[in-house]
C-alpha cells in the first residue's frame, strides 16, 4: 500500500503548465524538494509581474529558512545561505542581482543566530571584495560573488522594504544588522584606500553614493563613518572630495568621460568588458550625440578604439570580455539579421565576435555527448525573452560538445542545425536563425521522438543511448502532446517513448533515456521533472560554467544524480562551502 500512497502524493502536488502540459507543481514534502525546486525557479524576473512573482519567490524561500532557523539545522541553513550567494555569484554562479537583493532581508531577523552568524558574514565579505576576505577569512578566491555596486542596492532594498523616505532611511536603515555590517565593511575598506602609506586600490570608490543621486541618502549615512569632521556640512564636502580624488587615482573611464578627455581612455587596461559593450557606439562617435563626431578629443578615442580591436583581431591583444552576457551578444546578431543586417557596424560585429571566442578560448569547456535542445517557440519571446540566453548556452554548448557542433531546435516541429561551417558567432546566429523556425506552439515531444528515431534508424545500443546528455532549454510550457497519458510529466513521457524505442531495434532491449538536463530560462509554477528521479537534473540561470561542473566526474556519475544530488554537489563545492559552520 506504501507504492499507492506514493502515488497518490506524487499526483496531488501536479498541476496544467501554461499549454496544459502536466508537471511537478512549487508544493513540496521536504526540505530537499523544497530548496531544488526553488533554485529551478530562480531565474530573471520579468518586469512586468516582477513583484508579484518575486513575493511568490520570497515565500518560499522564507518559509525554508525560518524552518532550518527554527530547527537550528545547520546542514539547511547553509545550503540556503549557498544558494542565496550562488543565486548573485556573477564567477561560476547564476549572477543574478534582483533576486539576491530580494532575497537576502530574509536574514536579517537571524543575523546573531549561532549558526547564521559567521557563514552569512563571511560570505557578504566575498560578495564585495576578494582581497578583504582574505583580510578577514583567510580565505583565497578568484573573484568576489559581486562587487562593491551591490551595497548601494542592499541599502535601498531595506529602504523599500519598510517604505522608508529619504530622511527616515537615514536614520532607521543602519539600525539593521545586515546594513550596519555592510556599512563597517565599507568602512574598513575605504580606511584602507586612503592610508597614505597604501599601494591599494579599490572600485568602493566608484560606486560610493553622491548626493544628488538616486542614492544620495546614503552619503547621509556614510560620510559620518568614512570622513567625520566637525559639522554635517564639513563631512559632507569631506567626504565629496575624497571620493573625487580616489576616482581619478583609479583612472575609470567615466572620470576621463566626464572631464572630456576621451581621446585617454586606454582600452586596454582602464576599460571593463561591460563598459566596452555599452558603450562601443559612444567610443565610436556612433551614437545618439551627433555633436561628438565634430570634436577632436571624440574623434582620437574614436580611433583608438579602432586601433585596439584591430590588435585584438590580429592577436597583438586580448580583447576584455569576462563580464559580457553571451545572451546580450546573441540578442545584438539576432536583431542585425531581423533589420536587414543594418543594424550593427562593422566594428561592432568585431567586438562581439571576438568577445565571444575569447570566452570560448578562457572557458575551456569540454562536454562529452551533449546534445543542446533550444526552444524557439513564441512563449520564449514573451517576458525577459529568454531565447537570445537560452541561444547562447546552446551555442556554447555546440562548441564544446564530442558530438560537433550541432544544435537540435524545436517549436512545433524540430529542426537539427549543422553549425560546422560557421565560425564566428554572427554565422552561427544567422544559421540558426535560417533553419530554425520561430512559432507559437512548443511540441517538446517531436524533438525526443526525433532523438528516438534517430537512436533507432543507426540501430544504437541501450548503452550507447545511456551515454548521450540531452540539454533542454526552454521555459517548459510545452503543449500537451500524443503520448501524453494521464497525469504524466515530461519526465515519465521520455522514460516511456525511450523504452518503447529500444525495444524496435535489432537489441530487442529497452533503452534507458539519455541523461536529461532540464533547463529552465523562465520562472513559472512547475517542473518537468521530479526531484528524486535519477538521470533527471534541474538547472536554471544563464551560465553554462555550472553544466561543466556537472560534468566533470564524467557520464557514469551523471547517470546516478538526481536533481537534489545535483543542487547538493554544486552548492558544497569549495567556493560556497567555505564559509560553513
Amino acid at each position: 500500500m506504501s507504492t499507492f500512497t506514493q502515488a497518490l502524493d506524487n499526483l496531488s502536488i501536479r498541476n496544467n503548465g501554461e499549454n496544459g502540459q502536466f508537471q511537478e507543481g512549487w508544493s513540496s514534502r521536504s526540505f530537499e524538494e523544497g530548496i531544488t525546486k526553488l533554485f529551478y525557479q530562480l531565474v530573471r524576473v520579468n518586469k512586468n509581474d516582477q513583484r508579484s512573482t518575486l513575493n511568490a519567490l520570497y515565500k518560499l524561500y522564507h518559509t525554508l529558512v525560518n524552518n532550518a532557523v527554527h530547527h537550528s539545522n545547520n546542514n539547511q541553513i547553509n545550503f540556503l545561505i549557498s544558494l542565496l550567494f550562488q543565486t548573485r555569484d556573477i564567477c561560476g554562479g547564476k549572477g543574478e542581482y534582483q533576486l539576491f537583493y530580494n532575497f537576502l532581508p530574509v536574514w536579517d531577523a537571524h543575523f546573531l543566530h549561532p549558526s547564521v552568524h559567521k557563514t552569512l558574514t563571511s560570505m557578504l565579505v566575498l560578495l564585495f571584495d576578494v582581497e578583504l576576505a582574505y583580510r578577514r577569512c583567510g580565505i583565497r578566491q578568484v573573484h568576489s560573488y559581486g562587487s562593491w555596486k551591490d551595497f548601494k542596492k542592499i541599502l535601498e532594498v531595506f529602504k523599500n522594504n519598510n517604505s522608508l523616505t529619504d530622511s527616515q532611511a537615514i536614520a532607521v536603515v543602519p539600525t539593521y544588522s545586515i546594513p550596519a555590517f555592510i556599512i563597517e565593511l565599507v568602512s574598513e575598506q575605504f580606511d584602507i584606500m586612503t592610508d597614505d602609506n597604501t599601494t591599494t586600490l579599490s572600485l568602493l570608490a566608484r560606486w560610493l553614493p553622491r548626493e544628488k543621486s538616486k542614492y544620495g541618502w546614503q552619503a547621509h549615512v556614510l560620510a559620518p563613518y568614512l570622513t567625520p569632521s566637525s559639522s554635517k556640512e564639513s563631512t559632507l564636502k569631506k567626504y565629496r572630495r575624497t571620493i573625487a580624488g580616489l576616482n581619478k587615482k583609479l583612472r575609470t573611464v567615466q572620470i576621463d568621460q566626464c572631464s572630456n578627455n576621451w581621446a585617454n581612455i586606454n582600452f586596454d587596461k582602464d576599460c571593463t568588458s561591460i563598459t566596452m559593450a555599452r558603450q562601443k557606439k559612444a567610443f565610436m562617435c556612433q551614437g545618439s550625440n551627433t555633436e561628438a563626431r565634430h570634436r577632436i578629443d571624440r574623434q582620437k578615442c574614436s580611433i583608438n578604439y579602432t586601433e585596439y580591436i584591430n590588435d585584438c583581431r590580429s592577436g597583438k591583444k586580448k580583447i576584455k570580455s569576462a563580464r559580457t552576457s553571451p545572451g546580450d551578444m546573441v540578442k545584438e546578431f539576432w536583431f542585425n539579421h531581423s533589420h536587414g543586417c543594418h543594424h550593427m557596424s562593422d566594428t561592432d560585429k568585431d567586438t562581439y565576435n571576438l568577445m565571444w571566442k575569447q570566452q570560448s578560448e578562457d572557458s575551456n569547456l569540454c562536454l562529452r555527448n551533449c546534445v543542446p535542445i533550444l526552444d524557439t517557440s513564441g512563449s520564449m519571446t514573451w517576458e525577459n525573452c529568454p531565447l537570445y540566453d537560452a541561444a547562447a548556452i546552446a551555442l556554447k554548448i555546440a562548441e564544446a560538445s564530442s558530438i560537433g557542433k550541432r544544435v537540435m531546435t524545436f517549436s512545433s516541429s524540430p529542426k537539427w542545425v549543422n553549425l560546422e561551417q560557421a565560425d564566428t558567432l554572427d554565422s552561427m546566429v544567422t544559421t540558426l536563425i535560417n533553419s530554425s523556425n520561430v512559432g507559437m506552439s512548443t511540441n517538446m515531444q517531436a524533438a525526443f521522438k526525433l532523438v528516438c528515431d534517430a537512436c533507432v534508424s543507426k540501430d544504437m545500443a541501450p548503452e550507447e543511448v545511456e551515454d548521450i546528455v540531452l540539454v533542454v532549454l526552454s521555459d517548459m510550457q510545452a503543449d500537451k502532446g500524443d503520448n501524453s497519458i494521464g497525469h504524466d510529466i515530461f519526465e515519465e513521457i521520455v522514460n516511456k517513448m525511450f523504452f518503447s524505442a529500444g525495444l524496435t531495434t535489432s537489441h530487442k532491449r529497452p533503452y534507458s533515456p539519455p541523461t536529461m538536463v532540464w533547463w529552465n530560462m523562465r520562472t513559472t509554477n512547475g517542473s518537468p521533472c521530479s526531484t528524486t528521479t535519477k538521470n533527471h537534473l534541474m538547472m536554471s540561470g544563464y551560465d553554462v560554467a555550472v553544466l561543466s561542473d556537472v560534468m566533470e566526474s564524467g557520464i557514469d556519475s551523471l547517470k546516478q544524480l538526481t536533481a537534489w544530488d545535483n543542487l547538493e554537489k554544486m552548492l558544497s563545492k569549495d567556493r560556497y562551502s567555505w564559509a560553513w559552520n
